[in-house]
């Protein structure tokens, strides 16, 4: 019961934030200014995450969610994309796929990818009845003739100084398909224009900001790909689909190419299963009393030890004093937004100090995941940056790329 209570609160969060970032995407796409952080975005695994996200959520409506992997042939000898040869169901595990496709990427912003998807999943569970069933897909298209010396190639930096030469693969079709309201004509015209909502208060409970498929057209455009959605009628569902290019980089490794957030899932079970585990010296830093006091327990009931923090200027002055006693911080995880000092400029003041303990990993957690503050996040000294609510998993990971586990 405990559980699930954690896991809804967790999801209810995640979904005020996404409100939130709409807000503030659609501002800055009103503005022209929203900006992409490209990376290599394995995309297979993102779309796994992203449905397990929502298994309970799911669960709790008694409604089943279904996940499946496909690749699919296209007749290309006339230059056009033609009716699918055939289409072989693969796997429900993105690590069981084939070599060949599961080094493919999306090139783009993770972060903005994983809104879209999660924007598509969250509304087929709240349009769907109690016992509905939602089918998420993501197939390879590729065309059967594609050689290598025939395919588009293009250019791509992810870091100042990091080129790296990518293969046009074909498309990716992720389709996600509910048994829910349904959509009429009318409502299709103006599903993916600003402020629409329907039936707010009857189906949406009053929730969302109306601009989240707005948002998702212009964020897959911005990938070169498109966004539509199909239904049969009201009360006969709706079917969404996306299309975007999938690449793979040459003389790159299938773990080169995918970003240490996203670790494989064995990994980590494998890792949560270790009896001799480093234990690590914590410093939490939060102006929010409650959220301190609750990270710092979960951290220090998996056997680390904690200290809190309650700004940045406090947790400077302990980074010296440890720094001064030899008894150095493994990691300070930063909060961005608190009073007196705030967590990029606490990060950029432990750099500056000098010695072993300027060294300490540094893990900003926020609200604030637009590329520009998680930019200006890490340009002050976090060596990563994490979204509220936390994820331990996504924190362990980082902890054991950083060697620090």
């Amino acid at each position: 019961q405990w559980f699930w209570l954690a896991h809804e609160i967790q999801v209810n969060a995640r979904g005020s934030v996404d409100v939130l970032n709409d807000l503030l995407n659609y501002d800055k796409i009103e503005r022209g200014i929203l900006q992409y952080e490209i990376s290599a975005i394995p995309l297979w695994k993102i779309v796994a995450e992203t449905v397990n996200e929502f298994k309970l959520p799911a669960a709790q409506k008694k409604q089943i969610i279904e996940l499946s992997f496909a690749c699919c042939s296209l007749n290309c000898s006339n230059q056009k994309k033609g009716p699918c040869e055939q289409i072989i169901t693969l796997s429900v595990d993105p690590d069981e796929l084939p070599h060949d496709m599961k080094r493919l990427i999306v090139i783009g912003d993770s972060i903005k990818i994983a809104q879209v998807l999660r924007n598509l999943v969250s509304n087929a569970i709240k349009f769907s009845p109690k016992g509905g069933t939602i089918e998420v897909g993501a197939t390879w298209i590729h065309p059967s003739i594609c050689s290598k010396e025939g395919c588009k190639q293009r250019s791509v930096s992810f870091k100042a100084g990091e080129e790296h030469t990518a293969l046009a693969q074909g498309q990716v079709k992720l389709t996600c398909k509910d048994t829910g309201a349904g959509l009429s004509e009318e409502q299709l015209a103006k599903l993916f224009e600003e402020n629409v909502q329907f039936n707010v208060n009857e189906l949406q409970a009053g929730q969302g900001s109306g601009l989240g498929l707005y948002i998702a057209k212009g964020i897959v455009g911005e990938h070169e790909g498109t966004i539509d959605a199909t239904s049969e009628g009201l009360g006969l569902g709706t079917t969404f689909t996306i299309q975007l290019p999938l690449w793979e980089l040459m003389g790159e490794t299938e773990d080169e190419t995918s970003p240490s957030t996203h670790v494989d899932e064995e990994q980590g079970r494998e890792f949560n299963n270790k009896t001799a585990v480093r234990f690590l010296r914590v410093l939490v830093v939060d102006d929010a009393k409650t959220n301190r006091k609750l990270l710092a327990r979960l951290l220090q009931n998996a056997g680390h030890f904690c200290e809190q923090a309650e700004n940045g200027q406090e947790a400077l002055k302990m980074v010296k004093a440890a720094t001064e006693q030899g008894n150095l911080y493994d990691t300070v995880l930063l909060d961005f937004e608190m009073p007196v000092m705030n967590g990029p400029d606490c990060a950029s003041e432990i750099r500056k100090l000098g010695g072993p303990g300027s060294d300490v990993f540094i893990v900003g957690i926020t609200g604030n995941q637009l590329p520009d503050d998680v930019r200006h996040f890490k340009s002050c000294g976090a060596n990563a940056v994490l979204p509220k609510p936390l994820s331990f998993k996504e924190l362990e990971n980082l902890w054991v790329s950083a060697c620090l586990l």
